[in-house]
């Protein structure tokens, strides 16, 4: 069985909630006071949403980064390999 599940994003904080539908390639988002409020924030434009990527990365390279951004991403990469070994887990190629 299989359904398509809405691409949604949702932060829970102490004074309300955030939810970005379209999660990863939103142009806006809601947020939503305790007190019912609601504030919507429109930025960019979804149809450029990998250029918006690229255009980041060559920021990143450019300026050569924030090594600490890159070193937690490594980290993550070596612990993803590490389970994936240990569950024997293999990407296929063929």
């Amino acid at each position: 069985m299989r359904s398509k599940m809405p691409k949604r994003g949702v932060v829970a904080g102490e004074l309300g909630f955030i939810t970005v539908d379209n999660f990863p390639r939103a142009s806006t988002a809601t947020i939503q006071y305790l007190d019912g409020t609601l504030e919507t924030i429109e930025a960019g434009d979804t149809s450029k949403a990998l250029q918006y990527e690229i255009e980041d990365m060559q920021r990143y390279i450019e300026e050569k980064g924030n090594r600490e951004t890159l070193n937690l991403s490594l980290d993550v990469m070596d612990i993803m390999s590490n389970v994936r070994e240990q569950w024997g887990i293999k990407y296929s190629f063929e």
